[in-house]
């Protein structure tokens, strides 16, 4: 598996798979149905565009994070920012791309409690729709009031490169993101090494109150942040470093998992991994304030390896201590991106998988979106693997209802299947499973 440095790297590696089309959930002996695609919807240009965040306003529309490549480009990876709202019938409502001049991206949305939306990810650009820039790449993040016209906008960064992966709106009204710096100036306190988790709480008009770097000599990063029942808050990602805030590391790549009360500062960190690469991508608070992390495995002394790399569900007590962990997958990678947890106690989760055999069942050709249930102790319940003949991957899936969800991604495929139309190149592909 090839190794990376940051989160795009992993992303998009992953979004080399992704496809989307019939649902055929299982159970590990007796597969059944127990979901099926309400409606599907695909947004795009002719060249590559992916949905990176995706986020439920009043329980209903959807909406979608990303980036897409600028109209008349001829380079694929010249990319604008791309933010969509869609019905609770899988219809447009709005859509919009902002940028500059140069390379520009979203990978983090949020419905705010005055009915707009926060959005969080990366501009190289110092023009267009871009006031500042601090150096080469910096964080940028977009506030849109109700009726969806831009607030705010800004940057945020050093003289090096900065990207955001999460931003959330928090108990106070304000708004905090994660993701890593590499400077060690500007708006950035310190750097521990080549690349720091970065960490950064806005108050509601999107000034910094608090920023903090953790990290040691090697590579860390950082990709979900939930806010916690105190008003702390919970961060996840990897770390590469055996130094520096990094306590008990395993070998290569570990999941990183950090705690921090309201004003930023560690209560304690714990390191999960294994003998090879392991990354966290996504984290939840759980009914018993414990905590439920979910991402990949490369590891095959992590519990039972089903082959390459697995999904990887770690379910952590209120001080950070294994209460249990499970793989799912089968013989190729199965990359885990989001978890949620569900009513019935249990979790929910998805990502994409290239497998066929194992846990994996029904799966279409490339790589398929997957979504996997498991109960409260992590046992599956049923799988569904959504896709077509080339490659899809889930970046994310969130609650619509009590037992609807919506997942979001980047589709490779033609026209087949549910998917009745292709814009070409990699499309944004949103599907609602009921």
């Amino acid at each position: 598996m090839k190794k990376l440095t940051y989160l795009w790297t992993l992303l998009i590696l992953a979004a080399l798979v992704i496809t989307l089309i019939f649902v055929i959930p299982f159970e590990r002996s007796n597969p059944k149905s127990v979901s099926s695609v309400e409606w599907q919807l695909h947004l795009g240009t002719m060249f590559r565009d992916i949905g990176y965040g995706l986020s439920i306003l009043d329980e209903s529309r959807v909406l979608i994070a990303g980036w897409t490549t600028k109209e008349n480009s001829e380079f694929t990876d010249d990319q604008d920012v791309y933010l969509a709202e869609i019905s609770s019938a899988g219809e447009l409502l709005w859509e919009r791309r902002l940028g500059g001049s140069k390379s520009d991206g979203a990978s983090g949305i949020c419905s705010t409690k005055d009915g707009g939306i926060i959005v969080v990810g990366s501009t190289w650009s110092t023009d267009g729709d871009v006031t500042n820039n601090h150096g080469q790449q910096d964080v940028w993040v977009l506030k849109f009031n109700k009726n969806r016209d831009l607030e705010w906008e800004k940057t945020f960064g050093g003289s090096d490169v900065e990207t955001a992966f999460d931003v959330q709106q928090v108990s106070d009204g304000g708004y905090i993101f994660v993701g890593y710096t590499k400077s060690q100036d500007g708006d950035v306190g310190k750097n521990h090494g080549q690349e720091d988790i970065w960490i950064v709480k806005l108050s509601e008009s999107g000034e910094i109150e608090w920023e903090r770097t953790f990290g040691g000599s090697s590579w860390d990063n950082a990709y979900s942040v939930c806010e916690t029942h105190d008003k702390g808050y919970i961060v996840v990602g990897f770390t590469f470093s055996d130094d520096g805030d990094v306590k008990e590391k395993h070998e290569s790549a570990d999941y990183w998992v950090l705690r921090l009360n309201n004003n930023g500062e560690m209560l304690w960190q714990k390191c999960l991994g294994g003998n090879n690469w392991d990354q966290a991508f996504s984290v939840v608070e759980t009914d018993d304030k414990g905590f439920a992390v979910l991402g990949t495995t490369w590891s095959d002394n992590v519990d039972e390896s089903r082959g390459a790399g697995d999904y990887w569900l770690v379910k952590l007590s209120e001080t950070g201590e294994i209460k249990w962990s499970k793989r799912f997958g089968g013989s190729n990678d199965d990359i885990g991106a989001e978890i949620l947890q569900t009513e019935d106690k249990g979790f929910i989760i998805c990502g994409a998988t290239w497998s066929y055999d194992g846990d994996v069942s029904g799966k279409h050709g490339g790589s398929d979106y997957w979504v996997v249930k498991t109960d409260s102790q992590g046992n599956l319940q049923w799988q569904t693997c959504l896709g077509d003949d080339m490659d899809e991957i889930a970046y994310g899936i969130q609650k619509v209802k009590s037992t609807e969800y919506v997942v979001s991604g980047i589709s490779y495929s033609p026209v087949m299947g549910i998917k009745a139309r292709s814009h070409g190149g990699g499309d944004i592909w949103v599907v609602k499973l009921r």
